[in-house]
């Protein structure tokens, strides 16, 4: 057990504050993206720089930090160099969690865009996760009961239609009921019309 833990441990990666700044700085389209930030986006993404289309969707939430020129947030989650999405994405994958953990502690810290997308990409392709992701087989199925009775099972069930409130009932007696029952729109009153 010591050797594998001794084994996991030598290869735990950090990014740290200097790495990202020098990345940053270095990279062509993250300097034209601080340019653009700071003078504003163009109207639509099509008369955008053709490397800084992808992040016209996101325009509205990024700023540069005040402390540091070379560092662009997303909200509050640093945005990555595409130097260093590899490495960001192997720290997040040695804890070896399920995807929304991943997920969940990414969109805290860091952010990129289609990072949801390459989150799962590297959990699916990472052995250990699979290994260690709880299988959930599936359920045996479930003879139905036959009713003896009519409204002895029922069904109730509330859904939203081309701008209404609907709510269907019916019993398993009557064929699955959907064909005997009726629909009824929800009336703010409580009340129910045909």
């Amino acid at each position: 057990m010591n050797a594998v833990i001794c084994h996991e441990t030598q290869y735990i990666m950090t990014l740290s504050h200097e790495d990202i700044t020098s990345m940053t700085a270095s990279d062509l389209a993250m300097s034209q993206l601080i340019h653009v930030i700071n003078t504003g986006f163009q109207d639509t993404h099509r008369t955008t720089n053709d490397g800084l289309a992808t992040f016209w969707l996101f325009r509205e939430s990024f700023h540069v930090a005040e402390d540091v020129a070379e560092v662009i947030l997303f909200d509050d989650r640093v945005l990555i160099t595409l130097s260093l999405w590899e490495q960001v994405l192997q720290i997040l994958l040695s804890a070896h969690q399920d995807v929304s953990a991943m997920e969940s502690r990414a969109s805290a810290i860091v952010f990129w865009p289609g990072i949801t997308k390459d989150i799962q990409s590297t959990h699916d392709q990472c052995a250990t996760c699979n290994r260690n992701a709880s299988s959930q087989a599936a359920l045996p199925p479930v003879a139905l009961l036959i009713p003896s009775t009519p409204f002895k099972p029922i069904f109730v069930d509330f859904f939203y239609y081309s701008g209404h409130h609907y709510l269907v009932a019916g019993d398993r007696l009557s064929l699955a009921g959907l064909r005997y029952s009726k629909l009824h729109r929800v009336l703010p009153k409580q009340e129910i019309r045909d």
